[in-house]
């Protein structure tokens, strides 16, 4: 952390300006990273990116250079973004041509403007994140900290060689730092930061409610189809040309299929991002979060696997201890050797006791006069050493007879056979 709260940190990978590198560089930088040729040679940009389209394959590390996405209009558009753009207009259709003429009078114009409203909000909302460019501030004026006079924690990126918000973060995708980076959509083929996220926001929920609208209007006209076929078959007649009711019925199911689909998958990501917004985190923090916790479910996973497994070890040691004594025990083996142990120990003990007995006792002790006082010494005079005191008088121990030591190794011997 260096002064003002600047991080020196390479957040691309590889530091250096993209033009140096685009100029007389190193042999060795040149031979590894192959510059995407000059502009007169530039092959044309395709139209679509994504399965089964290909996009742009730069060799390693080139795609550094490759150029920097303005917003989600700009080419290559992706596959999915098409198909967004498809399911846009085939519901739209399908609720101006079939449902709503299908509906009584008053409920027809309700949903015209109904309609009408809800695809204002989704169109405009999309436009608005697409078009709105999530880039960090900094990016556009290299190696120049706009924010050092705010004291906002930065980080210098290798790839934009700027000074960006810490919160920030590269997409490879679009080649630019992105503001407090939340995910790159693909759905609108561009990065969703803090400045397109609540346009985001709200083109999901817009669609949300279109597809509830609609799955509403499905269930009417398919329960209407049996309890009022009369009736819907006179709006059929009038209003469009006299669609049987079978096809219409057909319509009605695949409409439905496509609409709840749609309004799962809505309702799934809409639910997330509530999630996200209510604990204040990106869904980029979130996927840290995620990969973490799944390295530590695994760690823990692992040493549980460990521990079962010493212990079904230990169990089975201890269950061949237990049949192995059962077998000893049934064959007598343990019983028998205990029992002799212990009545060679006795045997022993007996001779010995019967040794000692048979010895004869000690004679008694004559009186003697008590021994005489010792004489009192003198000290010693000036400058001679004391004399050293005398060693006491041996003491005579009694020991016990050979018999009695022959007897105790005996008995220790065939204790121990």
């Amino acid at each position: 952390m260096g002064q003002n709260g600047e991080v020196a940190v390479d957040v691309g990978g590889g530091g250096g300006n993209a033009e140096d590198k685009r100029g007389s560089g190193s042999a060795s930088a040149a031979s590894a990273v192959a510059c995407p040729p000059a502009d007169p040679q530039k092959p044309p940009v395709p139209l679509l990116h994504g399965f089964p389209f290909r996009r742009r394959v730069y060799p390693a590390n080139a795609w550094k250079l490759a150029p920097r996405r303005k917003h989600g209009f700009h080419r290559p558009w992706h596959l999915l973004q098409v198909l967004s753009w498809l399911l846009f207009l085939f519901f739209f259709l399908v609720l101006l041509l079939i449902l709503a003429p299908a509906l009584p009078l008053t409920w027809e114009y309700v949903t015209y403007a109904v309609v009408g409203v809800g695809y204002v909000i989704m169109i405009g909302s999309n436009y608005k994140a697409a078009i709105t460019d999530p880039g960090d501030p900094g990016i556009d004026q290299p190696n120049v900290n706009i924010y050092r006079d705010d004291g906002v924690p930065t980080a210098k990126c290798g790839v934009c060689d700027a000074f960006i918000r810490y919160e920030s973060k590269h997409c490879k995708s679009c080649n630019k730092c992105i503001a407090d980076f939340d995910h790159h959509c693909k759905w609108l083929n561009s990065c969703v930061g803090a400045k397109n996220y609540p346009y985001f926001y709200t083109f999901l929920t817009g669609t949300l409610a279109m597809m509830s609208y609609l799955l509403a209007l499905c269930i009417y006209l398919f329960q209407e189809s049996y309890a009022g076929e009369d009736r819907l078959a006179r709006r059929l007649d009038e209003r469009l040309n006299g669609m049987p009711m079978t096809n219409f019925r057909a319509a009605v199911g695949v409409i439905f299929f496509l609409g709840f689909v749609t309004e799962g998958l809505l309702l799934q990501l809409t639910h997330f991002h509530w999630q996200l917004h209510d604990r204040r985190q990106t869904t980029y923090e979130w996927i840290l979060y995620d990969r973490k916790a799944m390295t530590r479910r695994n760690v823990l996973s692992a040493l549980r696997a460990m521990t079962a497994e010493a212990a079904v070890e230990a169990a089975d040691d201890a269950e061949d201890g237990a049949q192995e004594m059962d077998a000893m025990q049934r064959s007598g083996y343990s019983t028998a050797t205990t029992d002799t142990t212990a009545t060679r120990s006795t045997a022993a003990t007996d001779d010995l006791n019967r040794s000692l007995n048979s010895q004869p006792p000690p004679p008694p002790l004559e009186d003697a006069a008590p021994p005489p006082e010792a004489p009192m010494e003198e000290p010693p005079a000036a400058g001679q050493p004391p004399t050293p005191p005398a060693d006491p008088p041996p003491v005579a121990v009694a020991s016990p007879s050979s018999d009695a030591l022959s007897l105790v190794r005996l008995s220790s011997s065939e204790s121990s056979a």
